[in-house]
């Protein structure tokens, strides 16, 4: 499975999971795994993003925290749109709540 770092354009920081909920932008150390994300396609379109180590799935239930819940992907919670941003980059919208990252 090919795996992905969600990496922040402006700061070149990527996506970290170590433990429990929390999502950090850490560092541009893509290479660990912490930082690697496994892309799950569902339906509509949508993909769901488990993180290598966890399991768990990037989320967004409440509008403003992004978090790592359960693996769930058919939960819309857990549900990104990948929007193309230009020059490679490219933006996620969540599913249930709308909100970017």
């Amino acid at each position: 499975m090919v795996k992905y770092a969600v990496v922040n354009g402006a700061t070149n920081k990527a996506l970290d999971h170590f433990y429990g909920r929390e999502i950090v932008a850490y560092n541009d150390d893509t290479s660990h795994p912490n930082h690697q994300w496994n892309k799950h396609l569902t339906d509509g379109g949508y993909v769901a993003l488990t993180n290598e180590i966890t399991g768990k799935a990037l989320a967004n239930f409440f509008g403003e925290l992004i978090e790592a819940k359960d693996n769930n992907i058919s939960d819309s919670h857990n549900q990104w749109k990948l929007l193309d941003a230009g020059e490679g980059y490219f933006a996620l919208r969540n599913k249930a709540t709308g909100k970017m990252l």
